[in-house]
């Protein structure tokens, strides 16, 4: 498994904090809870970040244009 991949998953993921506290059993931290999602993820796809990356540009890139044109 990549290490970059990982940690860019585990920063990503970081944003379900909110989510991961509710269902958090003591003890265990809230990057930890991530870490192992954002694993989840790059088990299922060895890219995903970099893939989400992309799709998130583009999703972006297309919000700017759709307020151009209101």
């Amino acid at each position: 498994m990549n290490k970059r991949e990982l940690a860019k998953g585990t920063k990503v993921e970081m944003e379900h904090a909110q989510t991961i506290k509710k269902f958090m059993k003591k003890g265990v931290s809230i990057k930890t809870v991530a870490k192992h999602i954002a694993k989840d993820h790059l088990d299922e796809c060895s890219t995903y970040y970099k893939q989400l990356a992309k799709i998130e540009g583009k999703f972006n890139k297309s919000k700017e244009n759709c307020k151009k044109y209101k």
